[in-house]
């Protein structure tokens, strides 16, 4: 039987026993551990030896990431650097982003004090603190810019290793409570896609008579005939959004909401989730690449947090309205100008006045 793969990714030397900790731990739920001392890393004699680490994270469905007070070794293509403080990307924090870029996720824990040492940095500027400054918990202070980085995901600080082992446990706990609620939510958006189906086909037969009702009436009235029609299309379309407005929400400070902002959001959702090249992968050959779905959906969930890292995302049914922008709205906005600024326009009043919410 097939057992997920968790990467755990450290130095090794300062957080040996953690290490070893963990693999036991790992092992309890039935997991695959992969941490290259036990040589679960296959080592390519072709390539450089942190090359291989990178791609054994790419089998993997989970990685635990955790950060201590020495950086780690420099990734090989940057070793010319000039002495070890100056700025460079360590293995470990390669192997995180070749999990993120993976749509891999990541749980990370931060030594308590390592990260007391970085919040001290963070709340002075570089020209207070002395060349010669050395912070107690930690090596190089390039550990504070992985940390930086490391706070687009969810951090948890740790003194003791079991309040790793009891975070990861709530947290797999949690997973399979949302893997067991997609199931059922799978059943009913198939249950509503039926529906949705049959309302279309109704919905058709109404649009081709109401199109040969307004030809023959129009006739020799083109612009009043494209008026109407243009008119019906913005009807089906504002269905749409209150479809959208019923599937997501988001919680933000309503103090900080601005127009640059929504626009920002609005763009990001025409890229990712209401992306015609996009949504037509995940319906390639009339089957549903459920793989291509996920990586859409964590794409826009990463890719907000980028646009502002204060924002939460209480609601997201991407599948619920996902359907019916491939049934109802990507023919009618393809290749109409005036329909795509319609709808642009929409969402992005839609966003400021009834998706963003104050907290």
């Amino acid at each position: 039987m097939a057992r997920p793969k968790i990467f755990v990714s450290s130095t090794y030397y300062d957080l040996k026993y953690l290490r070893e900790r963990l693999e036991r731990f790992i092992r309890k739920y039935n997991f695959e551990p992969i941490l290259f001392e036990d040589g679960d890393v296959y080592y390519n004699p072709n390539k450089p030896i942190d090359q291989s680490c990178y791609s054994e994270v790419e089998q993997c469905q989970m990685m635990i990431l955790i950060v201590g007070g020495k950086y780690g070794t420099i990734i090989k293509n940057e070793k010319d650097k000039a002495n070890y403080n100056d700025k460079h990307v360590s293995i470990t924090q390669k192997e995180y982003k070749t999990a993120i870029d993976k749509g891999i996720p990541v749980m990370v824990f931060i030594e308590k004090n390592v990260y007391i040492d970085y919040e001290t940095y963070r709340n002075n500027t570089v020209s207070t603190i002395p060349k010669d400054f050395k912070f107690a918990h930690i090596d190089t202070t390039n550990i504070f810019d992985f940390i930086s980085i490391l706070n687009l995901s969810v951090i948890k600080t740790f003194e003791k290793v079991e309040e790793i082992e009891e975070y990861f446990a709530n947290q797999v706990s949690g997973m399979f409570y949302d893997y067991l609620k997609q199931l059922q939510d799978k059943k009913q958006d198939d249950d509503v896609l039926t529906s949705v189906n049959q309302l279309k086909q109704v919905t058709e037969i109404i649009l081709s008579n109401t199109h040969a009702i307004a030809k023959d009436v129009f006739k020799d009235n083109k612009p009043e005939y494209d008026k109407i029609i243009f008119k019906q299309n913005t009807i089906i379309i504002d269905f749409f959004i209150d479809l959208f407005i019923e599937c997501i929400k988001i919680d933000f400070d309503y103090k900080e909401i601005n127009d640059t902002l929504v626009t920002q959001i609005v763009d990001l959702c025409f890229d990712t989730i209401l992306n015609n090249d996009s949504v037509n992968s995940i319906y390639d050959n009339n089957s549903f690449d459920w793989e291509k779905y996920n990586c859409i959906y964590k794409d826009f969930m990463k890719r907000l947090l980028e646009i502002n890292n204060k924002i939460k995302i209480t609601k997201f049914n991407y599948l619920s309205f996902l359907r019916q922008f491939k049934l109802n709205i990507m023919s009618l906005i393809i290749g109409d100008d005036e329909l795509k600024k319609y709808i642009n326009d929409k969402m992005i009043y839609t966003f400021k006045n009834d998706i963003l919410c104050p907290f």
